[in-house]
């Protein structure tokens, strides 16, 4: 199934380890919450809202930006 528009939502529980996977070091406890966040991801057909918390915003914004990935910031 796709969406025009998926938001995906890291807690602040989560979101450091996710990053480290995307980011290539290891982290077999977070293989888990990765999975469902790519799962979850892949199914925007044109607009992906990512929410993190706010001490991990710079290092996704870093990574995404990284691999040519269009990115706006957006502070709640």
């Amino acid at each position: 199934m796709e969406f025009p528009a998926v938001c995906v939502v890291m807690t602040t529980k989560t979101a450091g380890g996710i990053i480290d996977l995307l980011e290539g070091k290891v982290s077999t406890a977070s293989d888990e919450d990765a999975r469902k966040i790519y799962v979850a991801a892949s199914r925007a057909e044109r607009l992906l809202a990512i929410a993190v918390p706010k001490s991990q915003t710079a290092r996704l914004q870093a990574l995404l930006n990284g691999v040519k990935c269009s990115t706006k910031l957006h502070q709640i």
